[in-house]
């Protein structure tokens, strides 16, 4: 008995400095102060096993619950760790959770993922990171550049997530050859 405590209070502690370490990262970051002092309105960050990256879900309430896996938090080099937490604040920010509407959930995300990354990399300067380790993680994320069924243009940068889910559905239709329920 005494190990599950100790096991849930070593967690803890480390949680707690999973904490800390995103408000420090934040507080040093210099590219955009406006944007990072929106972190704190995301509340504590949530630390777990169930999901596989970072996520934000916002409650009926309205209250933002932003959760980090444990194992991927841990595996982020500081920048990588900045534009993840911006991104999901921008999500928050752009409210991205109330405007989903009768969208097919998973490509929502998608757009709503092109749309903040977009503009991490562009308005926020991140396309300026010369860091190898940040270009090996960039490689996995949802961005123009890796999506390559929608047209790559400076137009994009203007887009809504609205007009961004729709370019998704014109593209996935006219390669999959079926409807897409929208």
């Amino acid at each position: 008995m005494n190990g599950n405590r100790l096991s849930k209070n070593t967690y803890f502690q480390t949680d707690a400095r999973r904490s800390e370490h995103v408000y420090a990262v934040v507080e040093r970051f210099e590219y955009s102060p406006e944007l990072a002092k929106r972190v704190y309105h995301l509340g504590t960050p949530h630390f777990t096993d169930s999901i596989s990256t970072a996520s934000l879900t916002v409650t009926e309430r309205g209250k933002p619950v932003f959760n980090f896996n444990r194992v991927f938090f841990d595996g982020l080099d500081h920048i990588a760790l900045v534009f993840v937490i911006l991104h999901e604040t921008l999500h928050y920010a752009f409210r991205h959770h109330s405007r989903c509407h009768d969208r097919l959930p998973a490509l929502w995300n998608v757009a709503c993922d092109l749309v903040v990354n977009a503009f991490l990399l562009q308005k926020v300067g991140f396309s300026q990171v010369t860091s190898c380790s940040f270009h090996e993680f960039l490689g996995s994320a949802i961005t123009f550049a890796n999506l390559p069924i929608v047209p790559t243009s400076g137009r994009l940068l203007k887009l809504t997530a609205e007009e961004v889910y729709d370019l998704l559905v014109k593209n996935l239709r006219s390669i999959l050859g079926e409807s897409l329920d929208s």
